[in-house]
């Protein structure tokens, strides 16, 4: 997998506190790669996709964000390009505190954590193609029970 990614604080504009970011990756899956890319036989993947992020600095060392991954169309193996499957897109919010202890201008002790909450958002009705990332993120929220929908959202500390 290559990525390329780039993020902007905006420092510029007056806010220290609120910074964004952006990647680009590009994957390649070979379930099986033949001999050459242009056996018939060989079972090849690539996609591209995107991620984006926000993150805000609160007071007292606390910050919060919010990131998208793997923003980007369906992948195909070259042995069936009609069957098609979501990449999966996660959307995340997450709570992280960060606190440093100097003593004589040496930093003794750095203490970090941080709580997320992850649901994949991929949606795919039988039989059709997958549903691109800006349409899944409000269709996946929506095909079942909210108690279901709920159940779906993964902590991770």
């Amino acid at each position: 997998m290559n990525m390329f990614s780039y993020g902007y604080d905006f420092k510029e504009l007056g806010s220290k506190d609120i910074s964004v970011g952006i990647g680009v990756k590009y994957a390649r899956s070979a379930l099986f790669p033949g001999i050459d890319g242009d056996d018939p036989n060989s079972a090849v993947a690539n996609s591209i996709s995107f991620d984006a992020g926000i993150i805000g600095r609160l007071p007292l060392g606390f910050r919060i964000g919010a990131v998208f991954r793997n923003m980007g169309p369906a992948v195909y193996y070259n042995i069936d390009k009609a069957a098609k499957d979501p990449i999966p897109f996660f959307g995340c919010l997450a709570v992280g505190y960060s606190k440093e202890i100097f003593r004589n201008d040496l930093r003794i002790l750095k203490i970090n954590t941080e709580y997320s909450l992850e649901k994949e958002m991929v949606y795919k009705e039988q039989y059709k193609n997958p549903s691109p990332f800006w349409k899944a993120m409000f269709k996946s929220n929506s095909d079942d029970s909210g108690k279901q929908e709920l159940s779906e959202i993964v902590p991770h500390l």
